[in-house]
């Protein structure tokens, strides 16, 4: 989250970009709970949740489409630009 802190000193002087920020840092607190449940599952017994699996692959879809929704028509598009690039990194590597 370091990541963010930084975006937020950019977006200081901007309310619209500081909201967006700090709707993206719910998703992904929010996605970050999601792959930690994840991280029980029993992969050799992946066919009795494969219906969870999808729910979960759909909603990271929507997770990042939310959070790069919230920076259309914001003036400081360079904190967008870093925010698509925070989102497909914690995607990555969780």
């Amino acid at each position: 989250m370091n990541n963010l802190s930084s975006l937020k000193e950019l977006a200081a002087n901007d309310s619209r970009t500081s909201q967006a920020l700090e709707n993206c840092e719910e998703l992904i607190y929010d996605m970050e709970n999601s792959f930690d449940k994840m991280g029980d599952y029993d992969l050799s017994k992946i066919g009795e949740y494969i219906d969870e699996l999808n729910i979960w692959l759909s909603g990271a879809t929507t997770f990042e489409e939310s959070c790069l929704d919230e920076f259309e028509n914001i003036t400081n598009s360079k904190v967008g630009e870093k925010m698509k690039i925070i989102l497909q990194v914690v995607l990555l590597v969780k």
